[in-house]
C-alpha cells in the first residue's frame, strides 16, 4: 500500500471536475465516503462540541467528554497501526484509559457519536450532492456507501439514497479504513471488479488508499488547494470543492462516450 506521503502527492490540483465526470461516466458503480464527504464535518463538529459541553455543564458528567476524546483518539490510532478486528480493542482501550465499563463507552459513543449529530446533517449536506445521486441513478449508475461509522441514519437524514451501506463496524467487516476489506466488501455486493467503480471521499490517507490498494479510480472531495508540486504527481487524482457542477459535467461526459 502507498505511503501518506505518496498519496498526498496524487492530489492533481485545485479542481478538476472534468477529470471527475469523466471517471464517473466511465464507472458502473460509484462509492461515497460519508463523513466530511456529504456533508461538510466543521459545521456539525462545531455544534456538536457547543451540544457536548452544555450537557457536561448542566449535568456535571466531564466523564462523557473524556470517553468521545478518548475513543475518537483510540480510533485514529488503530486505523494507522492496526485497522483490522478494531472493534472490541477500541472499545476496551477507551473503557481502561476513561475508568468505565464497556458498556458505558458503548452508550456514551451510540448517543453522541451516532444519534446526537443527526439532525445538523441535512443543513450541512454538500451542495449538489442531491443532484449527483439523481444524475448517477439516472445514467444507470449504482451508488454505494462506504463509512468508518455506521451510514444507514446519516444518509437517510441527508435525504440520500445508496443500493449498497457498508461500514467498518459490519461484523463481516471489522476494518478500519485504509483496510480495503469494506471496499471489496461493496465489490461483492454489487458484482464488480475495482476498476469498474469510482470511490469519492475527502481523506487520500484513508479513502483514497482504499482506492489505491484495490486499483479502484479516486477522486477527492475538498475545499483544500493542492500545492503546485502536487500537481504534477503521477499519480493525479481529480478534486472537487463540492458536487454543484458535477452532474452538468457528468450528463455531458456520458454524451460523449
Amino acid at each position: 500500500m502507498s505511503t501518506e506521503n505518496d498519496l498526498a502527492n496524487g492530489i492533481a490540483g485545485p479542481t478538476d471536475v472534468e477529470g471527475a465526470a469523466n471517471l464517473l461516466a466511465r464507472a458502473k458503480a460509484v462509492v461515497f465516503d460519508v463523513d466530511g464527504t456529504l456533508y461538510r464535518q466543521g459545521p456539525v463538529r462545531l455544534q456538536m462540541a457547543r451540544r457536548m459541553f452544555a450537557h457536561a455543564a448542566a449535568s456535571l458528567d466531564l466523564q462523557m467528554l473524556r470517553v468521545i476524546w478518548e475513543f475518537r483518539r483510540e480510533r485514529e490510532r488503530l486505523a494507522e497501526a492496526s485497522p483490522e478486528g478494531f472493534m472490541q480493542p477500541l472499545y476496551e482501550a477507551t473503557a481502561e484509559r476513561v475508568g468505565v465499563s464497556i458498556e458505558r463507552v458503548e452508550e456514551i459513543t451510540s448517543t453522541w457519536i451516532e444519534e446526537r449529530p443527526l439532525d445538523l446533517l441535512r443543513a450541512a449536506r454538500v451542495d449538489g450532492a442531491l443532484e449527483l445521486f439523481a444524475a448517477l441513478r439516472a445514467n444507470g449508475k449504482r451508488l454505494a456507501v462506504l463509512s468508518d461509522y455506521p451510514a444507514a441514519k446519516k444518509l437517510a437524514a441527508l435525504e440520500l439514497e445508496a443500493e449498497a451501506l457498508v461500514s467498518a463496524t459490519d461484523p463481516d467487516v471489522d476494518a478500519l479504513k485504509p483496510h480495503p476489506r469494506g471496499l471489496q466488501r461493496i465489490l461483492d455486493l454489487l458484482g464488480y471488479s475495482a476498476s469498474e467503480v469510482v470511490v469519492i471521499g475527502d481523506r487520500v490517507e484513508r479513502d483514497g488508499a482504499v482506492a489505491l490498494a484495490l486499483d479502484a479510480p479516486f477522486v477527492i472531495r475538498s475545499s483544500k488547494k493542492a500545492s503546485d508540486s502536487s500537481r504534477s504527481s503521477s499519480h493525479g487524482f481529480p478534486i472537487v470543492s463540492d458536487f454543484r457542477g458535477l452532474s452538468v459535467e457528468f450528463a455531458a461526459a456520458v454524451r460523449r462516450l
